[in-house]
């Protein structure tokens, strides 16, 4: 995708820091876009999609519920047709989570067709949350980028629209991600997101996510780890 590989408002994935070393910015609640260094508009890395493919990942989840709107949560692969739909919801978590952060972006059909592209290359897992019959976010994850190890797996995108936040999406395509980098044969997971986004990191602390001490760009990025060889939240 693109913008700070691996970061967004509750998506994980624009590249707009100062530098083209961007690698994963995360601001949950509005989105966490995780990918790692470059900057909007450059093509994504190539992962090692066969360790990936080697474990395929539960591509379903049983629907979540929200207790608060009495509606249920459907989680599902991502299929070609839904680039347009994502990334309007990237756009608007990426403008409303990073707000004065970040420079805005822009829907328009170089994005689209670049999205479609990237959604359908197998180079990184994907799947959209459905609530009330519309597709309200998305999540994808991969080999890690950054450090480069076989046993840990990354986050790489999180978004869901800014009007349905605080539903309980973002916690269910997180549990979709976390079971599908288990079953990847993953031991550890790994997310950047930016120093400055108290949202997101208290989002990925009550994930199970903790601090792993690392930073990257001068300190504007910071990284979390996630064991997955160990039960987190299922609800």
């Amino acid at each position: 995708m693109e913008g700070v590989r691996g970061s967004s408002p509750l998506s994980s994935t624009g590249h707009h820091l100062r530098s083209s070393r961007i690698l994963g910015l995360a601001i949950v609640w509005v989105v966490v876009q995780v990918r790692s260094r470059r900057t909007v508009g450059d093509q994504v890395t190539n992962a090692d999609q066969s360790v990936v493919e080697s474990h395929p990942p539960r591509l379903v989840r049983r629907p979540a519920w929200c207790q608060a709107c009495g509606m249920s949560i459907a989680v599902r692969a991502v299929e070609a047709d839904d680039a347009p739909r994502l990334l309007q919801i990237y756009v608007e978590s990426w403008n409303a989570g990073f707000g004065e952060l970040m420079p805005h972006l822009v829907v328009d059909e170089d994005r689209i067709s670049r999205w479609t592209t990237e959604l359908t290359a197998a180079q990184t897992r994907w799947w959209v949350a459905e609530f009330d019959g519309s597709i309200a976010g998305f999540v994808g994850i991969g080999p890690s980028r950054d450090p480069i190890d076989p046993q840990l797996g990354e986050l790489d995108t999180i978004a869901v629209s800014p009007a349905l936040w605080r539903k309980g999406i973002g916690s269910a395509l997180m549990r979709t991600a976390l079971d599908a980098l288990a079953d990847a044969g993953f031991t550890e997971a790994i997310v950047w997101t930016l120093a400055a986004s108290d949202q997101g990191q208290a989002f990925y602390d009550s994930m199970g996510w903790t601090r792993d001490g690392r930073t990257r760009d001068d300190g504007d990025q910071v990284s979390f780890r996630h064991d997955l060889r160990r039960p987190w939240p299922d609800q």
